[in-house]
């Protein structure tokens, strides 16, 4: 079947990684190994967008304006005319499913990017997507990027289908679920962690993943790992690009905080496939927490944008059922990040408004 390309996640460009040495640094490693695409978007890093796309250089809604506007600016920031991939980070409720898709057929007809990506569409709402572009003569979609894990398998059943389908490739993020597989929460010592601290993105992420369920299937990972003399980051990583259901045609975005971490998660990789009493706990894992995903992770800004966008003042109401209000208070404490101001905008626009540009395959 083949294996995923890899792809570095570049959000952490402008927050570890401050200047362009230190972008410099790491962009030779990567071109060391083989790896030559990057995934970076207008809001990235969170505390101060638009950073990763300058630093890059040194080597509302989805509707017409703010798509023309967003696109512009991540071109202006990164210093180049055109990216391989323009990625919609999650669908925008407000505004019809097919001015999105004419606007973007626009914008590819103009040379502003190769090809289509996109976010947390959720399967039937991906299907008449495709469906409005194929009727019309638009450009269809031919990357789709979303959560997946060992801990995190929903997208197997209905969506990897359609995706195969119509040959979209699938981006996997968050294969290490956040940090999770570390074992580092399950274990109480989360300093340095995502789980770690006050702030809004770390309480969003102690929501999410502080589970009995997850810890419980953390705890069976280690007996096996233990024995076997790996870590649960070897074996997550390793299971994800070996064992998973990708394949070459799709690919594993792996982000990290410093050089270090990214040339230990390549050398975990480079192991190989893990032996077959791993693989069977993974799969003893999955059984028990399939009927516990509800709603999957993969979905979870298609899950609270449309509350994220009433918080703001944009919007006053719970529309077309995207929002699930069980899990409105793991969104809650997004809110305060989601709102901040750069320059003299908000993230209403490019965010809160459901636009942001992942401009993955920039070389």
């Amino acid at each position: 079947m083949g294996v995923p390309r890899l792809i570095f996640g570049a959000a952490s460009f402008g927050m570890n990684f401050v200047n362009p040495e230190d972008a410099q640094e790491v962009l030779n490693y990567l071109k060391e190994n083989n790896i030559t695409h990057l995934d970076t978007a207008g809001r990235y890093p969170p505390t101060s967008p638009g950073r990763s796309e300058e630093l890059l250089d040194h080597r509302g809604e989805l509707e017409k304006s703010a798509i023309e506007k967003s696109i512009n600016t991540s071109l202006q920031r990164m210093g180049v005319e055109q990216v391989n991939t323009l990625h919609i980070h999650w669908p925008d409720p407000e505004t019809p499913l097919k001015d999105q898709a004419e606007t973007l057929d626009s914008l590819h007809k103009t040379g502003k990017f190769k090809n289509l990506g996109v976010s947390n569409f959720q399967p039937d709402l991906l299907q008449e997507f495709l469906d409005i572009c194929e009727a019309n003569g638009y450009v269809k979609p031919t990357i789709y990027q979303g959560d997946y894990s060992a801990v995190n398998r929903g997208m197997e059943k209905k969506l990897l289908p359609i995706l195969k389908k119509y040959g979209i490739a699938y981006n996997a993020f968050r294969v290490l679920a956040s940090g999770f597989l570390s074992g580092k929460l399950t274990n109480g010592n989360p300093e340095g962690t995502r789980f770690d601290g006050e702030g809004p993105m770390n309480k969003f992420m102690q929501n999410l993943y502080n589970q009995e369920s997850l810890h419980n299937a953390l705890k069976e990972l280690e007996e096996t790992t233990g024995t076997l003399g790996i870590t649960t980051i070897d074996a997550a990583l390793r299971w994800a690009y070996y064992h998973s259901s990708l394949d070459t045609n799709n690919g594993i975005i792996l982000g990290a905080s410093s050089l270090t971490q990214i040339k230990s998660n390549i050398e975990s990789i480079s192991q190989g496939p893990l032996p077959q009493e791993c693989l069977n706990t993974f799969e003893l894992i999955w059984e028990k927490l399939e009927p516990k995903c509800q709603p999957p992770p993969s979905s979870t800004f298609l899950y609270f944008q449309p509350f994220v966008t009433a918080k703001a003042g944009v919007d006053t109401g719970l529309k077309n059922g995207l929002a699930d209000e069980d899990f409105l208070p793991a969104a809650q404490p997004l809110v305060p990040l989601l709102q901040q101001p750069v320059g003299n905008q908000y993230h209403d626009l490019g965010c809160m408004q459901t636009l942001a540009l992942f401009c993955g395959g920039y070389h």
